[in-house]
C-alpha cells in the first residue's frame, strides 16, 4: 500500500525548519515525538494569540462603528492616551544619560520624565502627535458659537486664510525675481553687522538654534572684506542680518518696506533659486529655507513663512533617510553640536515642526509629512559643560507642542462632539496629568514661574526670561484647550441640563473655571511677548482671539451660569486690543482681528 508523500513531505518540512545543523534532531524516536509535540503545542498558544488579537480588532471596529449610537465607546481612552507617557518607552528631556550633568554641578539636569514617547511608542496605542484635518481649535471655528455670531455675524472657514494670501509681498515676484541680474547685493559695514548678528544671537538664535554663530561671525568677516557674492554662504549671512534687524525694530504700520527687507530681498532669490534647482538633500538650501521662514515671521506673514518652512521640511526629511547614523550615540558629537551635520539636521527637523504645527494650528493648509515621523526622531543634542539654556528651552517648547497635537487631537476631531461626558472628563483629566508632567520636568532654573499673578509686573528684557514667558504662554494655551469643552458644553444652548452635567456638575464647573483663568492669564502673559517683535506674533494674536471669544461666549451664554467667572471680559478684550493693534498692518489678518473685536466691543459697550 503507497502513502500520499504530502504527510512525508510536510513532516520532512516541519523538521527541517525546527532542527538546524547546530540543533539536530534527537536520534531516539520518543524524544523526537515529544520535540514536535512542544512545537506543535507552541504553535498552537501562537495561533490562539493570533485570534485573540483578531477578535480584539474586530471588536475595536465594532465600538468604532457603534460611536454615534453608545455614549461610553466614544474616542481614546485615558488609558491610551498615558500609554505614550508611560508604558511606551519614554525618553526624558535630555536625550543620553552622558548628557546629564555631575552631581556636583550648581544646576544638575533632571532625571524625570516627560511626555516624549521614543520611536518604539505603538502609534495606535494613543492619539497621534499630528494635528488633525478640520480640527476645532482654531479662533475661525470659535467664531461660529451661537453667542458670538450674534455679535458679529457669519465668517467663512477661509476668512483669514483669504486675507493673508492677498497681501502684496514686499519683493518683487515677477518672474525675473530669482534672476541675480535685476538686483544689486547690499554693501556691508562691519559694525552694523556685528551689531546685527549680536540681536540674531540674542533675539533669533535663542528661539530657533540652527545656526553655529561662531561660523556665520567668520564668514561676515569675510564678506566684509571681499565682499558678498551670489552663494547659499551669503544668502544664509544676509538672511540672519535681516532677522537682526526685524528683531531689533518694532513694527510701523507707516513703514512701507519691513526691517531688514534690503539683505533678505536678494538672499531669498538665491534661497529660493537654490531650492528649485538643486534635487538633493542640501542642508544648506534646508537652513537658507527655515531662517527665510523666520524672518516672514518676524514681519507677520503667517502663509509666506508656512510656505518656506513646508519646502524646507520636505527637504529636511529627505536629508534625514540619508542620514543612517541619525541616532547614533551623542558621545562621538563634536564639541560644537551646532557644527555636526547630523546634529544641525535635527535641529532644523524640530524647526520646521514647532513652526509648521503653529500655522497648521490656524490655517487649513497642506501638511509636509513632518508630523507623521516625529516618533523617530532623536531630540536635539546638549552640551553638559556647560549647559546651553538656549537647547534646553527648545527641547521643553519641542515637548509641550507634542502635547498641544495630542490635546488638538485627543478633543477637536469632527467626531469629539459626541463623546460621553464621562469620557470627556477622564481623557481631560489624564491630558492635564500630563501637562503637569511635563512642567515638573523642566529643570527649575529654567522653569517658568506660574505662581505669579496674571497682572504681575514680568520683564521681558533679557531673553532668558523672554523664553521662560513662552513656555508661560505655551502652558497655560495647552490647559486652556484642554479644558475648553466644558465651557463650550455648558453654553450650547441645544444641550438639556441632565446631559450638560449629568451627576458631574461640581467637576464640569470647576473645568470651566480651569479654562476661563487660563484664558485670563494667557492674555496676560502674551502681552510681554507682544511688546517686541518675535517669531510668536501672528501666532499670539490668532489664538488670543481664540481665547477672548470663549471668554466673551462665556459672559453672553443666556444661561448666565459663567458669568460671574468672567466679570473682566471687557478688560481683557482691551488687554488684547491692545496688544496686537501696533501689529494690525492694513490688509492683514491681525487688522481684521482687530475690527472683529472692536465690534464686539461696541455692541457689547
Amino acid at each position: 500500500m503507497s502513502f500520499p508523500r504530502k504527510r512525508a513531505a510536510v513532516a520532512c518540512d516541519f523538521c527541517r525548519f525546527n532542527f538546524t545543523n547546530d540543533q539536530p534532531p534527537p536520534r531516539n524516536l520518543e524524544d523526537r515525538l515529544q520535540t514536535i509535540e512542544d512545537l506543535l503545542a507552541k504553535h498552537e498558544q501562537l495561533i490562539q494569540n493570533i485570534t485573540t488579537l483578531q477578535a480584539l480588532n474586530a471588536a475595536t471596529a465594532a465600538s468604532s462603528s457603534s460611536k454615534h449610537s453608545s455614549p461610553h465607546d466614544d474616542g481614546p481612552s485615558p488609558s491610551q492616551i498615558s500609554s505614550a507617557a508611560s508604558n511606551n518607552g519614554q525618553q526624558h528631556l535630555w536625550p543620553h544619560p552622558s548628557l546629564s550633568a555631575s552631581p556636583d554641578s550648581p544646576h544638575p539636569l533632571p532625571h524625570n520624565p516627560v511626555f516624549y514617547p521614543s520611536a518604539d511608542t505603538n502609534p495606535d496605542a494613543a492619539p497621534a502627535f499630528t494635528i488633525p484635518t478640520k480640527h476645532d481649535t482654531m479662533a475661525i471655528r470659535v467664531l461660529a458659537l451661537p453667542q458670538i455670531r450674534a455679535l458679529v455675524g457669519d465668517y467663512p472657514l477661509d476668512y483669514f486664510y483669504d486675507i493673508e494670501v492677498r497681501r502684496p509681498v514686499p519683493w518683487d515676484t515677477t518672474p525675473h525675481s530669482t534672476s541675480t541680474a535685476h538686483v544689486e547685493l547690499p554693501a556691508l559695514n562691519r559694525k552694523t553687522c556685528d551689531a546685527l548678528l549680536a540681536q540674531f544671537a540674542r533675539k533669533v538664535h535663542v528661539h530657533h538654534p540652527i545656526v553655529d554663530t561662531r561660523e556665520l561671525a567668520r564668514v561676515c568677516e569675510r564678506a566684509c572684506e571681499d565682499g558678498l557674492d551670489w552663494t547659499l554662504e551669503s544668502a544664509i549671512l544676509m538672511t540672519a542680518l535681516a532677522l537682526g534687524a526685524a528683531a531689533t525694530k518694532h513694527s510701523d504700520n507707516s513703514q512701507q518696506q519691513p526691517a531688514g527687507i534690503e539683505y533678505f530681498s536678494p538672499a531669498y532669490r538665491i534661497i529660493w533659486a537654490a531650492s528649485a534647482a538643486d534635487l538633493s538633500a542640501n542642508t544648506a538650501v534646508a537652513q537658507g529655507l527655515v531662517l527665510a521662514g523666520l524672518y516672514m515671521a518676524y514681519i507677520v506673514r503667517p502663509i509666506s513663512s508656512w510656505k518656506l518652512i513646508h519646502a524646507a521640511s520636505t527637504n529636511v526629511q529627505l536629508g534625514l533617510t540619508r542620514l543612517s547614523n541619525a541616532r547614533a550615540s551623542s558621545e562621538n558629537s563634536p564639541s560644537n553640536p551646532a557644527a555636526d551635520p547630523r546634529e544641525l539636521e535635527i535641529r532644523l527637523f524640530w524647526s520646521c515642526f514647532l513652526i509648521e504645527c503653529d500655522r497648521l494650528a490656524e490655517f487649513e493648509l497642506p501638511r509636509s509629512g513632518i508630523e507623521s515621523i516625529v516618533d523617530d526622531m532623536p531630540l536635539p543634542t546638549i552640551s553638559s559643560d556647560p549647559v546651553d539654556p538656549a537647547m534646553v528651552y527648545f527641547l521643553a517648547e519641542i515637548s509641550i507642542r507634542r502635547l498641544l497635537n495630542r490635546v488638538h487631537n485627543s478633543l477637536y476631531t469632527t467626531s469629539s462632539g459626541k463623546r460621553s461626558l464621562h469620557s470627556l472628563l477622564k481623557i481631560c483629566d489624564e491630558l492635564n496629568r500630563q501637562l503637569e508632567l511635563w512642567y515638573d520636568s523642566i529643570p527649575e532654573v529654567v522653569r517658568p514661574d506660574l505662581s505669579l499673578s496674571p497682572s504681575s509686573s514680568l520683564s521681558a528684557d533679557d531673553e532668558e526670561n523672554d523664553r521662560a514667558l513662552v513656555l508661560r504662554i505655551r502652558y497655560y494655551a495647552t490647559r486652556h484647550i484642554i479644558f475648553r469643552p466644558f465651557v463650550l458644553r455648558v453654553i450650547d444652548p441645544s444641550l438639556p441640563a441632565s446631559e450638560t452635567y449629568g451627576p458631574h456638575k461640581p467637576r464640569v464647573l470647576e473645568n470651566c473655571h480651569r479654562c476661563l483663568d487660563s484664558i485670563r492669564r494667557y492674555i496676560h502673559s502674551a502681552g510681554y511677548i507682544l511688546r517686541h517683535p518675535s517669531p510668536y506674533t501672528w501666532t499670539l494674536s490668532q489664538s488670543s482671539l481664540g481665547a477672548i471669544l470663549v471668554a466673551t461666549a462665556a459672559s453672553a451664554d443666556e444661561s448666565g451660569v459663567l458669568k460671574g467667572c468672567v466679570g473682566d471680559v471687557g478688560e481683557l478684550r482691551d488687554i488684547v486690543l491692545g496688544n496686537i493693534r501696533p501689529w494690525s498692518e492694513e490688509g492683514s489678518s491681525i487688522a481684521s482681528v482687530v475690527r472683529i473685536l472692536e465690534h464686539i466691543q461696541w455692541r457689547q459697550g
